[in-house]
């Protein structure tokens, strides 16, 4: 978990947490399970959104400068993951956040 914080903005993949562990993506999502009881990469996306809907309700960054702080390659791809994980695009929660 502590790692997830420390790293979701570089780091998306459980395998690349698991290799930080020295553990395989298969322990690593059966601790994290046991600890939060949701998948590890689960874990990772929750955390995401969640820096996602912070940036975004505090306007003091774009759409896109917030995609290019938390490591999308694209802005539309994370336009795309964010409605993927929430049902809406960020526009969407920026309107229904004012």
């Amino acid at each position: 978990m502590d790692l997830v914080e420390d790293h979701f903005k570089e780091i998306h993949s459980v395998k690349e947490y698991a290799e930080l562990l020295h553990v395989t993506p298969k322990t690593l999502n059966q601790y994290t399970r046991r600890a939060v009881d949701m998948s590890a990469k689960q874990f990772i996306i929750n955390r995401s959104i969640l820096e996602i809907k912070r940036c975004l309700s505090t306007k003091e960054m774009s759409i896109g400068e917030i995609s290019d702080e938390l490591g999308f390659s694209e802005q539309t791809n994370m336009t795309k993951f964010f409605k993927k994980y929430t049902g809406m695009a960020p526009s969407t929660f920026l309107e229904e956040r004012c």
